[in-house]
């Protein structure tokens, strides 16, 4: 789950197109932070995944004054339908795919985190591919047995196009990430796409994370840069995986 955090600081508002190092030197969170603490608090608890993203949402408004999340931001308030298919579904993703024990578990709760803001058939069927990536990676599953049992087909990166749908910015992740060899170099492949928003970091590092682990002294300097109760969260869900 760190994967995630780390990406966003990364990832967030990038000045340069080409990343040369690691260094979280300077960077701040953004709310794809906060949206997957939201799902990691709710998974923790009862699972009430619509009630964590409004408290969440609501308790960090200011996070979510752009374009792109504002509609999140009337969700919250009870002032839109979530029907939303920006890729932010597949971002806050990743607790799940740590935490839950069987397919079954995985499927239901990929489809209850989901459906409150992006009850749309993209949405789900995105958010479900990232989430067996990384459950299957976390089973020791090597990424060509990935790819063939997920059946995964995706097109070469698109330069062209918007990314802040699911369905325009699944394929340039997966390239990233199943064409790289390690956390940096899945980070390097997605940076030159990103735009202001680090949605796209988010999503590979959580897979490439899982697929090829992380430096502890990333999340060492990850956790001088979130909310100490953010820190608490995710220990708390460490400490879960270490149980199963």
């Amino acid at each position: 789950m760190w994967g995630c955090i780390i990406s966003d600081l990364i990832g967030n508002n990038p000045k340069e197109k080409n990343l040369q190092e690691i260094s979280l030197e300077g960077k701040v969170y953004s709310k794809n932070t906060i949206l997957t603490m939201a799902i990691l608090d709710a998974y923790l608890h009862d699972k009430d995944y619509e009630y964590y993203l409004k408290k969440y949402i609501n308790d960090y408004k200011n996070y979510f004054k752009d374009e792109k999340s504002f509609n999140l931001l009337k969700w919250a308030l009870n002032k839109e339908e979530g029907l939303s298919t920006t890729n932010e579904a597949m971002v806050r993703i990743s607790p799940i795919a740590y935490l839950t024990k069987n397919k079954e578990e995985l499927k239901l709760n990929v489809k209850k985190a989901t459906i409150p803001t992006h009850n749309t058939k993209e949405a789900v069927k995105c958010s479900e591919t990232i989430a067996e990536i990384i459950f299957l990676a976390r089973q020791k599953y090597p990424k060509e047995e990935i790819i063939k049992t997920l059946e995964l087909k995706y097109l070469p990166y698109n330069t062209f196009i918007n990314d802040e749908t699911c369905y325009n910015s699944i394929d340039n992740c997966l390239n990233s990430v199943f064409s790289a060899d390690n956390f940096f170099t899945s980070l390097q492949k997605i940076y030159p796409f990103l735009t202001n928003d680090s949605a796209s970091a988010c999503i590979v590092g959580s897979m490439a994370e899982a697929l090829y682990g992380i430096d502890n002294n990333l999340i060492y300097e990850a956790k001088k840069r979130i909310p100490i109760c953010f820190s608490e969260l995710l220990e708390e869900g460490n400490a879960r995986i270490l149980k199963k």
